[in-house]
């Protein structure tokens, strides 16, 4: 699967948000751009019917690094 990517080579946050929800269906409630180790990740946070999530995904491959349940 690609994602379109900004000049800067980071997915927008509104595709995080879609990658995110992919992986856990529910409801995005937050998600913002931070830097993890190095890494610019973004964080969203999903309440889905089974509880809250968040999932970690790269901003510069759109590949899911993390699913914790919250």
């Amino acid at each position: 699967m690609s994602y379109n990517q900004w000049s800067n080579g980071l997915i927008s946050l509104e595709e995080a948000i879609q990658i995110a929800l992919q992986e856990v269906p529910g409801r995005a409630v937050k998600a913002e751009l931070e830097s993890k180790n190095g890494l610019l990740i973004y964080e969203v946070d999903i309440v889905s019917d089974y509880g809250d999530y968040e999932v970690r995904v790269d901003a510069s491959t759109g590949n899911v690094i993390r699913v914790e349940y919250d």
